[in-house]
């Protein structure tokens, strides 16, 4: 039997640390507000962010890293092993998204979804020689609850993402086995198997290669 894998992306697949530093330094220049020091990694610049201007000025700046920023994104450290060890053994790669059409307050109004399969692709993703995931098992789910009905519907084996919440929602399908992206220490959970990187994931569920 075929093992179906699904995968979450924001801050599962792509590492956005350098993009949020970047859009906040030019969101500040743009805004003449002044930046007391160098910031960078998303939970640092959202509480200069909220510190600086408030809420509002930290989700425009999430929305415009999600969009035109995107292009900065790097692939986290190990996702392109696990990619290709899933190709090799011919397992069937789903990625499902909770991800909005447009970003809130961005002026640009780029579109996020567009954003996103485009940086894949630039990635090798959708690349019969790199990643070779099928195009049509990418989902975007405008609503935390549509994408877990898309995880249920997908009939999968396994779940991998960087929010417990998804993970542990009431409504998360039982059969589907869930592996939690958390890099930082954490105690282990007994629903969720803990992953700190994507060697241990690749690890969980292809085993030794």
């Amino acid at each position: 039997m075929t093992l179906r894998v699904g995968l979450d992306f924001d801050n599962t697949l792509i590492d956005y640390d350098q993009v949020f530093g970047k859009v906040l330094i030019a969101e500040a220049a743009r805004r003449e507000i002044s930046l007391p020091v160098s910031v960078s990694g998303k939970q640092a610049v959202k509480q200069a962010a909220i510190q600086l201007a408030g809420e509002t000025f930290w989700m425009a700046i999430q929305g415009q890293a999600y969009g035109r920023g995107i292009v900065d994104g790097q692939l986290i450290p190990g996702v392109a092993d696990f990619l290709i060890t899933a190709r090799d053994h011919q397992a069937d790669i789903f990625i499902v998204s909770h991800k909005t059409v447009f970003g809130h307050f961005d002026d640009s109004r780029t579109n996020l979804r567009t954003a996103a399969r485009g940086w894949m692709d630039e990635q090798g993703f959708f690349d019969p020689r790199g990643f070779a995931i099928q195009p049509s098992r990418l989902f975007f789910e405008a609503t935390l609850e549509a994408k877990i009905a898309r995880i249920h519907s997908l009939n999968l084996d396994y779940f991998i993402d960087d929010l417990e919440k998804v993970l542990t929602a009431p409504n998360f399908p039982e059969h589907t086995r869930k592996i939690w992206f958390n890099p930082q220490p954490t105690a282990p959970r007994k629903s969720v198997t803990l992953c700190a990187d994507w060697a241990t994931i690749q690890q969980s569920i292809f085993g030794h290669d």
